[in-house]
């Protein structure tokens, strides 16, 4: 999740785009490829980017960076998130 200063300005808008992107980066983008979201009722907006790529045990992981703009403020979140049998992505760090 975001932090709370920026993910407390977030509204339910901006967060089911900034899932979506999510979603569509971590199940089809290359690494390194950069994935955009605006909502274009506050033109708050966000690039999501996977890192890297890996195996762990049967899963495909995936490293990514996740950067909000809201307000002028910017904060970026990192985490690694794995795939699941049911096609989910669950975030594990």
């Amino acid at each position: 999740q975001l932090g709370s200063h920026i993910g407390a300005k977030m509204d339910a808008k901006d967060r089911e785009l900034a899932n979506q992107t999510a979603f569509r980066s971590l199940e089809k983008q290359p690494d390194n490829v950069v994935s955009t979201w605006k909502n274009p009722n506050n033109s708050h907006s966000g690039n999501f980017v996977v890192t890297k790529t890996s195996e762990q045990g049967n899963k495909v992981c995936r490293d990514y960076s996740h950067t909000v703009f809201i307000d002028g403020e910017q904060e970026v979140l990192t985490g690694k998130a794995c795939r699941e049998s049911d096609g989910t992505w669950k975030h594990v760090s």
